[in-house]
Parts: structure tokens; C-alpha cells; sequence
């Protein structure tokens, strides 16, 4: 299980996410075990380390408009399309490798059956 925080275009923490595959993403750092009090934390990109600074509180009066909305949906999709490209070729790997293993088993039972019928 891969656990990553997810951040926003600042750097902010916006949530937790548990994949079953590897992404690389500069917007999802690893961490090493579900915890939720990084959410709303800054991630510091360039030093690669988590700073004490927070989201504003919410008692503030933030402007949000539809454009930021519309931003933010546009890096979640493009997140989501990261994860689900990453999982699509780790399917094609394991469809890979199981046609590897059927083509080996095939070539032992014709080995088998070679040595076996020789032997009568």
C-alpha cells in the first residue's frame, strides 16, 4: 500500500490518499503511514521536508472564485489520470508476466511429455 499526501498548486496539503501502485507526481508526496494532521500543512518542495506553516483558518474571509474551482478540479483529474495510468501499466505488466508463466508451463508439459514418452 502506497500512502500519499496530496497537495494543492501551493503546496498545501489537501488530503490523504492510500493507493494500491507506485505514482510519481510532485503534487503527492509518500508518506510513511496514514496521517491525517498533515492535511492543511505546507510541503516545502525544494527543501523536500513538511514546514510548520497551515492553510489559513477558515475564520478568515477567503474569495474563492469558480476559476480557482475550475483549477483545482483540472489538478485533481489530471492526479486521478496519473494513478489510473500508473495502475493500467502495472495491469498490462501482470498480464505480461502471465503469459510468460502459461508459456513456460506449456514447455514443461512438452518436456514431460517428451521424457515420459520415451520412456515406454
Amino acid at each position: 500500500m502506497f500512502i500519499y499526501a496530496l497537495l494543492n498548486s501551493e503546496g498545501y496539503c489537501m488530503g490523504i490518499s492510500c493507493l494500491r501502485s507506485k505514482v510519481i507526481d510532485e503534487n503527492m508526496i509518500t508518506l510513511q503511514e496514514y496521517d491525517e494532521s498533515y492535511i492543511g500543512r505546507k510541503y516545502d518542495g525544494i527543501n523536500k521536508r513538511w514546514t510548520d506553516e497551515y492553510l489559513p483558518s477558515n475564520s478568515e474571509n477567503i474569495q474563492v472564485t469558480l476559476e480557482d474551482l475550475k483549477q483545482d478540479t483540472e489538478q485533481i483529474k489530471l492526479d486521478n489520470l496519473t494513478v489510473m495510468l500508473a495502475q493500467a501499466e502495472q495491469y498490462e505488466e501482470q498480464q505480461s508476466i502471465k503469459k510468460d508463466i502459461l508459456s513456460i508451463m506449456a514447455a514443461l508439459v512438452e518436456i514431460y511429455e517428451m521424457n515420459v514418452g520415451g520412456r515406454e
